[in-house]
């Protein structure tokens, strides 16, 4: 016999535990520029299974990007997270080439924090 699992995707909790791990972010990366979400939790679509997309923007970094993506994981956190950790260079060379996950996430994403300069 089979086992159904009915979840459904608790937007409250997500949204805390986002506050609690960008703040965290923060404090623990001084070249982090700009955190963006983007994708279903801010076009309002989120479902079961949906999971939390954030693109992450550094002043600079000596590491390759798929380094920078264990960085930057959440180590708990109520659903699947995909960080984009990029360079404010990487950034730049992206948009102009039309990247469509960069210009997308730049154009309709909420800015959840931005260093002052």
């Amino acid at each position: 016999m089979s086992t159904v699992r009915v979840t459904y995707f608790d937007k409250e909790a997500v949204h805390r535990a986002l506050q609690e791990y960008v703040h965290a972010l923060v404090e623990r990366h001084p070249e982090l520029e700009e955190v963006v979400l983007f994708g279903s939790l801010v076009t309002g679509t989120p479902v079961p299974g949906s999971d939390v997309d954030l693109l992450l923007i550094l002043r600079e970094s000596d590491r390759p990007f798929l380094e920078r993506i264990a960085r930057f994981l959440p180590s708990r956190f109520p659903v699947d997270v995909d960080v984009f950790p990029y360079t404010r260079a990487e950034i730049e060379r992206m948009t102009a080439d039309r990247n469509w996950l960069v210009c997308s996430a730049l154009r309709t994403g909420r800015t959840l924090f931005r260093r002052s300069a």
